[in-house]
């Protein structure tokens, strides 16, 4: 079952991504509105310290598969040529 969802998040990475910021948005949208109408005091700044946490760690893998797959592989080949099964 573990493996199922695993092979269903790396087929579907950006999809997975999308609903997330979107889910994300909709509920600072419910905390902005929330806090404009019924005055209370969600913090939505913290919302957006997490995004960036999140971007920032993104963007560091990203420069390390980078690195990895220029300096680390043959010509032409991807660095991680497992099959999906050794998921």
């Amino acid at each position: 079952m573990m493996r199922k969802i695993i092979c269903f998040l790396a087929d579907n990475w950006v999809g997975v991504v999308i609903s997330m910021v979107l889910a994300l948005f909709v509920f600072w949208a419910f905390g902005f509105m929330s806090n404009a109408l019924f005055s209370t005091k969600f913090e939505l700044s913290s919302c957006w310290a997490g995004v960036a946490a999140i971007s920032t760690a993104g963007v560091v893998s990203l420069g390390k598969y980078w690195t990895d797959s220029k300096h680390n592989s043959p010509v032409s080949e991807m660095p991680n040529r497992g099959d999906k099964n050794d998921i």
